[in-house]
């Protein structure tokens, strides 16, 4: 025992274990201060490195073990526990099931395991945010005790608290949206995560936006959501991004002035603007007392539903402005909402209760706040709402506004994109006009401009513009219900102060034109621009002919022993030329000095025979150039069209047919029911089949199936023999012959090989680095002498062991087929077992970890049939039966403090695992 430094161990178990049975004993013991007690064991024979690297990892998995050790020599299997403790049972179970279905013979081993108090803080399991904006809201259910008290937000926190961590890309005033929630949560920020040192953002029990100040570009963090109670709670919350120095505004939108010039907009963007100080307050509107700086928008509904737009105000500095709205609806159009909206005095609401809607008044604040909530409740498809922003400190600020709740969303097809144009141009230049990236969805463009010009594109092109071309280019979009607001673009064309003209012309196989500055493809006019710092200097322009040459082949077709005439200057005679192809060029000269080519391509064909040879069923005929034939026999025709005269031959034969497809069985599992053979007709009425097999099937309890009539007309089902020996039927090759027998009294037959392969489950996936094959033991009795590996059908290369192992912390391959190739001793066939595809392994869900002493707390379960308390010092407590797949609820023990609790599968075998009771 010198060789072994153990300090604080609890001796669990000691003995011999051997591949059938286990027993263990103490070898040797001594007591060492604070009452540890240490043992071991011998192994009783040397086992392969492969096995050790195998069995270290089948145990440091199962049983959560850190460390496992062989050492040479006299071996020793030394485990150290830092994680949790097991009992003497539990560990003995799992290593005789382990040392029987994995053909390790014998084994002895020195258990070490020591207590560990660990326990887990809500810092263990933090929960990244990945962004700004709704699309990444996070949704934060609480239930049960917490595992700290903070306060600095209300009440000493009880509950269960969640951690957050965000990093933000820029530095600015950043702020925390909650969009729903139940009871009361206290929310904090930190940059470090602790249980203490936290800066209360707000507790909150609503909905609202929550100011968390600036945050600095690469910097963590850290977001405490702490429940006020232990009762269940849910909170749906995202992190709002404001640009820049944390005005949020980036002046994408102008003012509007009045109400029929108000701004359309949809949901799916943010919008932000320069609240005006410069336009004049129209009095007392509905709720508002005052309405200075007043700016109008307008939406349409698309997807019906409630709609939240969340509305704020900042200064440069990113310190809140007091900002106030009123919203009108439902209309049918904008000129009607700006006709009826009703100037009724109401109730200021933050809240949005009673009494809204009052008249067409949807909402209405006229509160002292930097931010305000927008609700329009049971909005539907088509509808108008109009919106009033005004900025009631009337200082320089910016007003953002953005959709943040609800199912409802807005037409986006009211709103035109910004229009562009790539000018200032020059005479001869391309004009490039542009309508700007729009989410519009089946938008249509509509151009208009000077010179008439009129285009459907949304980024239109006009080449060799000229000084017609210059002067105000508008576009509307639209979709097939909305016409969107017009843009405009001013396209300025300067002309040049000198211009030189060039009138040439080249042939088409000299293209392009390389000339005088110039490098052109096409025929027409074409400028040249010199420009210098003031604009357009000088102007060329070339006016290029291109004349064509003439590349003119001629194609004819003549039998052999005819003549063709083709009249040029040096032609040959084409009379009595032997079968082949023939070409002659001559070249000629255009009134432009192009070349034209004209080429003569002259092919004589053979007169020849063609002979076919065909089989036909005796029911069928065949179509012999018009002529239907039946019956057997030599025919001749003489076909024209196919070039010169062919005299064709057929030798038609009549066959008897076959009328039965089969599909052969091919490879079947061991534990299949049954054999499915699908089958067609093509021909005739089928009156009965029977279905033989070889004499190594029947010895493997096949049985014949007499002739009898088919009880299906596109299978026949064959039963496979119900485990005779002893789970399973034999894997093995055998040998089927089907006969069909049709109502005419043909009889058809078809003779198969068929491959019965070892059911998957003698394969066991253990963990999600283990695949193996049970033993003899397990397996129905088979040993095998060679084994071979497959993954998808690719032979995995070295792996010739009973079973596969991903070392070095490596994984299967989940979802993808494992199979092995095995030879049984004594036999040269090969078969293959049916696939395994292994799945992400994980047993039990024990929730919570922590709880309350004598309190119900639920277990739920993949395999485990029973679960045992007991203490650290392995005293059992009590015992309880689980229902399989179910969530059981049990009790905990009465008495505080740390327990083991053992859960026992099908098989015998264990898994344990913590739980803290307070």
């Amino acid at each position: 025992m010198n060789r072994f430094f153990l300090i604080n161990c609890l001796c669990l178990f000691c003995g011999f274990l051997q591949a059938q049975s286990i027993g263990y004993s103490v070898e040797s013991e001594k007591t060492y201060p604070n009452n540890t007690r240490i043992c071991y064991f011998e192994i009783s024979e040397k086992i392969s490195h492969e096995q050790q690297d195998f069995l270290q990892r089948k145990v440091e998995n199962h049983l959560k073990l850190n460390q496992l050790s062989f050492f040479s020599n006299r071996e020793r299997l030394v485990m150290f526990n830092a994680a949790m403790d097991f009992t003497v049972d539990s560990v003995v179970n799992f290593i005789e099931n382990t040392l029987a279905q994995y053909s390790v013979q014998s084994i002895a081993d020195e258990v070490h395991m020591s207590p560990s108090n660990v326990i887990a803080t809500p810092c263990d399991n933090i929960i990244h945010i990945a962004g700004c904006g709704t699309a990444n809201a996070k949704t934060a259910t609480f239930s049960g005790s917490g595992s700290w008290s903070n306060a600095g937000c209300g009440p000493l926190t009880t509950g269960q608290e969640k951690i957050y961590s965000f990093t933000p890309n820029t530095t600015g005033s950043y702020s925390l949206v909650v969009t729903s929630a139940n009871g009361y949560v206290d929310y904090f920020w930190s940059t470090s995560c602790s249980a203490s040192g936290w800066t209360c953002i707000s507790a909150l029990a609503s909905g609202g936006s929550y100011t968390i100040g600036n945050l600095t570009a690469g910097t963590t963090y850290y977001f405490l959501l702490d429940a006020e109670g232990t009762t269940s709670r849910t909170h749906s919350f995202y992190i709002n991004c404001l640009n820049g120095n944390g005005s949020g505004c980036s002046g994408v939108l102008t003012q509007p002035s009045g109400c029929t010039d108000a701004e359309p907009f949809c949901t799916s963007d943010q919008y932000c603007f320069a609240a005006s100080t410069a336009l004049s307050a129209y009095g007392r509107i509905g709720c508002l007392v005052t309405t200075p700086g007043p700016a109008w928008y307008w939406m349409q509904i698309d997807q019906p539903g409630n709609l939240q737009i969340y509305i704020e105000q900042k200064d440069a500095n990113g310190r809140g402005v007091d900002v106030d709205f009123i919203a009108w609806g439902p209309f049918n159009s904008l000129a009607d909402a700006c006709a009826q909206k009703q100037n009724i005095s109401c109730s200021s609401n933050h809240n949005h209760t009673f009494p809204y809607p009052y008249g067409n008044i949807v909402d209405c604040c006229f509160c002292s706040l930097t931010y305000e909530n927008l609700h329009i409740n049971n909005a539907q498809t088509g509808q108008v709402y109009l919106l009033l922003l005004t900025n009631y400190d009337h200082i320089p600020a910016n007003i953002s506004f953005s959709k943040t709740g609800g199912t409802a969303t807005t037409n986006c097809g009211i709103i035109t994109p910004p229009a562009d144009n790539n000018g200032p141009l020059c005479v001869g230049d391309s004009l490039q006009l542009t309508a700007q990236t729009s989410n519009i969805g089946g938008a249509i463009y509509s151009w208009t401009g000077p010179n008439g010009f009129t285009s459907n594109l949304q980024n239109p092109t006009i080449n060799n513009v000229t000084t017609a071309n210059a002067g105000i280019y508008t576009l509307i979009v639209s979709t097939t219900t909305e016409t969107g607001t017009i843009e405009t673009t001013e396209v300025v064309i300067n002309v040049p102060s000198d211009t030189t003209f060039i009138d040439d012309q080249i042939c088409t196989n000299v293209l392009p034109y390389v000339q005088n500055g110039f490098n052109v493809s096409t025929a027409g006019v074409h400028y040249l621009n010199l420009t210098n710092v003031n604009g357009c200097d000088s102007i060329i322009t070339l006016n290029l002919t291109v004349n064509q040459i003439y590349n003119d082949t001629v194609l004819w077709t003549i039998c052999a022993g005819d003549s063709y005439y083709y009249t040029c200057g040096n032609c040959p005679n084409f009379a009595n030329l032997p079968a082949g192809n023939y070409f002659f060029t001559d070249t000629l000269q255009t009134m432009n000095n192009c070349d034209s080519v004209v080429t003569l391509n002259l092919t004589v064909n053979p007169l020849f025979t063609k002979t076919i040879d065909k089989s036909i069923c005796a029911t069928k005929s065949y179509d012999f150039y018009g002529t239907i034939i039946t019956n057997a026999g030599t025919y001749t025709d003489t076909v024209a069209g196919i070039g010169c005269d062919t005299i064709v031959t057929l030798n038609l034969s009549v066959i008897e047919c076959t009328y039965v497809q089969i599909d052969p069985p091919g490879e079947i599992c061991a534990d299949d029911d049954l054999i499915l053979l699908s089958y067609s007709i093509s021909d005739g009425n089928l009156t009965c089949y029977s279905v033989t097999f070889n004499s190594t099937a029947i010895q493997a309890g096949f049985v014949n199936i007499p002739c009898q009539n088919p009880a299906s007309s596109t299978h026949i089902e064959v039963l496979i023999p119900p485990f005779p020996s002893p789970q399973y039927v034999r894997p093995d090759n055998y040998s089927m012959t089907i006969e069909f027998e049709l109502l005419d009294g043909t009889i058809e037959s078809r003779t198969f090989d068929f491959t019965v392969l070892y059911p998957s489950w003698i394969m066991e996936q253990e963990w999600n680095d283990v695949v193996a094959l049970q033993n003899n033991r397990y397996n129905g009795g088979y040993r095998f002498s060679f084994y071979e590996w497959y993954l998808d059908d690719r032979q995995l290369t070295g792996e010739n062991n009973s079973f596969i192992y991903i070392k070095n912390g490596g994984t299967l391959e989940m979802g993808h087929e494992y199979r092995a190739l095995l030879t049984r001793e004594g036999e040269n066939s090969k078969i293959f077992t049916c696939p395994l595809i292994p799945q992400w392994h994980t047993d039990v869900t024990l929730y919570p970890t922590i709880v309350g002493a004598a309190t119900r707390f639920s277990i739920v379960s993949k395999n485990a049939v029973k679960v045992t308390f007991y203490t650290v010092t392995g005293i059992k407590l009590s015992e309880y039966q689980l229902i399989d797949g179910k969530e059981n609820s049990i009790y905990a023990p009465y008495a505080t403090g740390v327990y083991i609790i053992v859960f026992e599968n099908k098989n015998g075998m264990t898994e344990a695992g913590k739980i803290v009771v307070k």
